[in-house]
């Protein structure tokens, strides 16, 4: 492996210690979403950035809770990242991260109260991956 290869590696692993690591309520959270940002910035197509990706949609539902100050913008950052997913989704590549993704900030809305938004991530899920396991189910929860 070259010194590309190894630094996505130590980029990854340090976006997931920051992520990881002791402080102060959600602080750890707020820093790790920043270090996974970075990640994605520094090698946007490389081999952990759909781990990121997914990361950065499950710290910003941490943070998009009520009584978080910021709480609509991580959950607009949390769709957002979630969309970049979908945009690069294909029948080739598969949909099935994507599709969870989707379904993730689907759950962050619903829990935020805005059920259209919540049910336009859910029939996201269900056109991406209708014949998936989460497909159905969310099929299902929709109708």
């Amino acid at each position: 492996m070259g010194a590309e290869a190894l630094g996505d590696e130590a980029s990854i692993r340090l976006a997931e210690t920051t992520a990881n690591s002791p402080g102060y309520y959600l602080a750890n959270v707020k820093r790790g979403v920043a270090a996974y940002q970075e990640y994605i910035k520094r090698y946007p197509e490389g081999k952990s950035a759909q781990k990121a990706h997914l990361e950065i949609i499950s710290l910003a539902g941490m943070l998009a809770r009520n009584h978080e100050p910021y709480a609509r913008r991580y959950a607009v950052l949390a769709a957002t990242t979630a969309q970049t997913m979908l945009a690069a989704a294909s029948p080739r590549t598969g949909y099935g991260p994507a599709a969870a993704a989707a379904y993730q900030v689907g759950e962050i809305y619903a829990r935020a109260g805005d059920a259209t938004e919540a049910r336009r991530w859910y029939e996201e899920v269900v056109r991406r991956a209708p014949d998936s396991e989460l497909g159905k189910r969310v099929g299902e929860r929709i109708k």
